[in-house]
């Protein structure tokens, strides 16, 4: 399989605050991307994680990490948004 570039962006929730992230990755599908984005939000071990609520929670359910929007990058733009990101 060919490695893609994928633009994640991730949504924080902690009570009533919420922020957003964008990360790009290389992954070879998009459903690895997400996953990956999700765990490296994380500050927790894996095992301590719950994957729940369309996203995981970290630090006890404190933090719920969600993925908003994946979308592949074209290899043309890939080194534009690596300058930027």
């Amino acid at each position: 399989m060919s490695e893609k570039h994928f633009i994640v962006k991730i949504q924080n929730r902690n009570g009533d605050h919420e922020k957003s992230y964008v990360r790009l990755l290389v992954s070879d599908c998009e459903k690895k991307a997400c996953q990956t984005a999700l765990i490296s939000e994380c500050a927790g071990e894996i095992e301590q994680l719950s994957f729940e609520d369309g996203g995981v929670y970290d630090y006890n359910g404190e933090n719920h990490y969600s993925v908003r929007s994946c979308v592949e990058v074209a290899p043309e733009d890939v080194a534009t948004l690596q300058r930027f990101l």
